[in-house]
């Protein structure tokens, strides 16, 4: 098991995220931003930040997810932690990645592999 800080500026992660605009996949440095602050973003919009995501950027770079991004991993020392959920346009550098923690939806990601995962043996 491994111990990450959410809710602070410390600590980075990488990003990977394919797009529909470039068929690289790419990766990309962002701080995770605190939870409350990126709730106050995005729920005066139509999206609603819960508790067991966390937001990446929104620091005033040009730099998140883009279109076709959503189901990409967040990865942190090579370790998937999130799977991002949504951004606002393209990089919007007013408006963080939203990522869901994987670590909270462990159970649920494990149900639904078992429903759909198939012995071929």
């Amino acid at each position: 098991m491994f111990n990450i800080r959410f809710n602070t500026f410390e600590l980075n992660c990488l990003m990977q995220a394919s797009g529909k605009r470039n068929s690289l996949i790419q990766e990309l440095a962002m701080k995770i931003i605190d939870l409350d602050i990126c709730k106050q973003i995005y729920n005066r919009k139509d999206h609603q930040v819960k508790d067991y995501m966390f937001c990446l950027g929104g620091d005033g770079r040009e730099s998140g997810c883009c279109h076709g991004d959503s189901g990409g991993p967040a990865v942190y020392d090579n370790i998937l932690i999130g799977v991002i959920s949504f951004g606002k346009d393209c990089a919007n550098q007013r408006f963080p990645t939203v990522v869901s923690r994987v670590d909270l939806e462990r159970e649920w990601i494990e149900d639904i592999m078992d429903k759909y995962t198939y012995n071929f043996v």
